[in-house]
């Protein structure tokens, strides 16, 4: 049942807008991505900027924020796989359809 504790934990990192941008471009890339490249997409796609003029150490901090922060919460509610020996990304089935989770069961 949709609205219980359990549930709401379950897709409680779909609160996060960083997220769901990680889960987008990795279901617009179509197969698994590094955490380099994943990085690199997921800045570019927050300022809205061509690959040659993100900043290097802006993907920096973005790919320890992922590798550190928001893949583990990702794939700990089921929506990707990480392997951080080869640091490769990939999303799970559940992660394929993200975007028709009831988010408004973990917003006020």
């Amino acid at each position: 049942m949709v609205g219980t504790e359990t549930d709401a934990a379950a897709i409680a990192p779909l609160a996060d807008e960083r997220r769901r941008t990680v889960l987008r471009r990795l279901r617009e890339y179509g197969m698994p991505m590094t955490l380099a490249d994943l990085a690199d997409e997921v800045v570019g796609s927050e300022n809205d900027e061509p690959r040659p003029g993100r900043s290097c150490d802006e993907v920096a901090r973005v790919a320890a924020r992922l590798h550190h922060v928001d893949l583990p919460k990702l794939a700990e509610a089921g929506f990707l796989s990480y392997d951080l020996r080869t640091n490769v990304v990939r999303l799970s089935e559940r992660g394929e359809t993200f975007d028709r989770e009831p988010i408004s069961a973990v917003t006020p």
